[in-house]
């Protein structure tokens, strides 16, 4: 968990020193949430599973969360959260946007790693906490990464064909919301469309 959030804390601090790497880490995120397993299939398994042990249940749900905090610290959207359950959705959302408070006031530290490093630990006891997650100790497949690392290796991006990523990440970009707007001239309030790509 720490190793999630101090990701995010780096990418952020990456955006603001070096100019132009902000539309190359908006592309990371893409095809990162291509790749990433959904968190509703996850969950949908985990609702019908035919095995009804509360070990393995809680097990199962920890990772499905554990997932669900990772796309959307990392990526900024959880892939098919909506098929989560309003009260987990919420838990993750809260969570994240709680982290992501926090780090922003963190940059204020300039260099004072020792209270960089007591945040990250108070972060993460929190998150491990909000979520549930206590005891929960996600797959690692080689010494040194973790599962968001995964996301970046040869075999793991080989998992999907180039047009399964293709369309991942252009779900990702064809995202549309309206935004209230006012207008610099007439001063006249308007809705604007935004996150609709032309072809």
């Amino acid at each position: 968990m720490i190793n999630i959030i101090e990701d995010r804390r780096v990418e952020d601090l990456g955006v603001e020193y070096w100019e132009g790497s902000g539309p190359e880490r908006a592309f990371v995120n893409a095809y990162a949430y291509s790749l990433r397993p959904s968190v509703g299939e996850l969950w949908k398994d985990l609702v019908e599973g035919k095995d009804l042990n509360l070990d393995w249940v809680k097990k199962r749900r920890a990772r499905v969360i554990h997932e669900a905090f990772l796309q959307r610290l990392l990526v900024g959207k959880i892939k098919d959260g909506t098929y989560l359950p309003t009260e987990e959705w919420l838990k993750v959302q809260e969570a994240a946007s709680h982290v992501e408070n926090q780090l922003e006031k963190m940059k204020k530290y300039k260099g004072d790693m020792d209270k960089v490093y007591a945040d990250l630990e108070r972060l993460t006891k929190y998150v491990i906490e909000k979520l549930g997650l206590i005891g929960f100790e996600p797959e690692i497949r080689e010494f040194g990464k973790n599962s968001w690392d995964e996301t970046f290796t040869e075999d793991y991006g080989r998992s999907k064909s180039k047009d399964e990523v293709r369309k991942g990440i252009n779900t990702y970009f064809d995202e549309i919301w309206k935004v209230e707007t006012v207008c610099e001239i007439c001063g006249k309030h308007y809705t604007e469309t935004l996150g609709v790509r032309k072809d």
